[in-house]
């Protein structure tokens, strides 16, 4: 399933990679960006050490770049850039543009879990201002075993609440943007609930896992609620290794469905929260065996999301047909996360909360009145220097009258002893608070320069 990219007026555009483990060596775990605007300035930050092209303009030697460490290039409208580690996971690989990207990412050949067989799932990115909070998940028919599910965090200090049943619920926390976790349900509609933006991707496990039932591993998209949509035309591409097709629908509300304008009798399952309270209801539509690639559309009154599959021996593919990127689905974006766009307005800090956000300000600085700019506090104002306050942008200095010398504590200042230091009497030196004089021996005077002395010419053998 492809997506439009999102031109959303953004200064900077984040994505994640997924994608899954492999028992073969040589197969790539991978993210491949696509460039959709002239000049677009990338950095990435990869999972696994990874090997680059120096300079993709030129198709140069390569350089590798190790976990961790970033990289940074250009790339133009209609350009492509591949990146992938063997037998590794890149999953979490950090991605920023400048300006939007087509992200697509997978495995040339996984397996899920590390067991027969591996198969090649690819799946597109959106960017982590379109991700979301409440997710409604559904199993797959014909598989008892599975799916998995892949969290990756849109910021730090993520909770999220995995629910399988009215029964219980099992919590998780991601500590780092980027971070990754998996989930796995045993053939149960499931809900995933997080304080702050995650994207949320269903896999098929490989068809020797363990449980009963054809297939082999696939990858899906699972939309947020805030994008799901009321009306959907998809598509079964009718694969001759495909045995069964199905559909399967999410929903907030149970109503009313219809496929090419037929009223459909479905049996509804309850989706919990973590409250025990029903949240949301899906259901499985089974297509059987499809011969040649057919259209349908699906209507509700409320809004939903559909999960297109179909799974043989050992062949499988899966993908999310209901994401509302237009109308009122883009509009509900600055509701998933208001700090991921622009920094929420802020002027520096803006924390998220539930729905809401918050500006705030680094230390030295202080909440304007509308909320979201910064101004300099004036240390100065109120400080702890002895003697002299000078203040800075976000802080303040203390520096000492002459004859002084700050402490090392940056607040104090004692007295120089100059006369110890250098000074410039011709005889004797006497220090002062803060500064010096200077004095003659007998018999001379002190210049009018305060620093050198004069005196008489005695005579030992004077001649009149």
């Amino acid at each position: 399933m492809a997506y439009p990219y999102q031109n959303l007026a953004l200064s900077e555009y984040q994505y994640y990679a997924v994608s899954t483990g492999t028992l073969v060596g040589t197969a790539l775990s991978e993210v491949l960006l696509v460039g959709n605007e002239d000049n677009t300035t990338v950095t990435v930050i990869p999972t696994q050490t990874v090997s680059v092209p120096i300079d993709i303009q030129t198709n140069s030697n390569s350089k590798t770049v190790t976990a961790g460490s970033s990289f940074n290039f250009t790339i133009h409208r209609m350009q492509t850039f591949l990146i992938g580690a063997p037998l590794l996971d890149i999953s979490g690989t950090s991605i920023v543009s400048d300006k939007p990207l087509t992200v697509i990412s997978g495995h040339e050949c996984g397996n899920i879990p590390l067991v027969c067989c591996c198969q090649q799932i690819a799946e597109q990115i959106l960017p982590t201002i379109i991700w979301g909070r409440e997710f409604l998940l559904t199993p797959y028919a014909t598989r008892s075993d599975g799916p998995y599910f892949k969290v990756v965090a849109a910021l730090g200090d993520t909770s999220l609440n995995f629910t399988c049943s009215a029964n219980g619920s099992n919590s998780f926390y991601l500590q780092n943007a980027g971070d990754v976790t998996t989930l796995y349900s045993s053939s149960s509609y499931c809900s995933i609930i997080s304080n702050k933006p995650v994207l949320v991707t269903q896999l098929g496990p490989s068809q020797d896992s363990g449980g009963s039932g054809n297939g082999d591993p696939v990858i899906s998209l699972i939309p947020p609620i805030e994008l799901h949509q009321q009306n959907i035309t998809l598509v079964i591409p009718g694969f001759s290794s495909i045995i069964n097709n199905y559909i399967n629908i999410a929903t907030t509300t149970k109503g009313s469905l219809y496929i090419n304008g037929q009223l459909q009798s479905v049996t509804w399952n309850n989706i919990y929260n973590n409250m025990s309270s029903i949240i949301g209801y899906g259901t499985q539509i089974p297509f059987n065996t499809i011969s040649t690639l057919s259209s349908y559309t699906i209507s509700m009154e409320t809004g939903f999301t559909a999960l297109v599959y179909g799974f043989g021996n050992h062949h499988g593919y899966s993908y999310s047909a209901g994401i509302n990127l237009t109308g009122n689905g883009i509009e509900n974006v600055p509701l998933l996360d208001p700090c991921l766009s622009n920094n929420g307005g802020c002027d520096q800090l803006c924390t998220s909360t539930f729905e809401s956000y918050a500006c705030s300000c680094h230390p030295g600085f202080s909440l304007d009145l509308n909320g979201y700019n910064c101004s300099d506090i004036d240390e100065c104002a109120d400080n702890d220097c002895e003697h002299i306050c000078v203040n800075t942008i976000g802080s303040y200095s203390c520096l000492c009258h002459d004859g002084y010398s700050l402490d090392t504590n940056n607040r104090n200042c004692s007295d120089i002893d100059e006369c110890t230091d250098y000074n410039d009497c011709d005889h004797i030196c006497v220090n002062t608070i803060g500064n010096y004089s200077c004095l003659c021996d007998n018999g001379y005077t002190l210049d009018t320069n305060n620093r050198n002395c004069s005196g008489l010419l005695l005579c030992v053998s004077c001649v009149v």
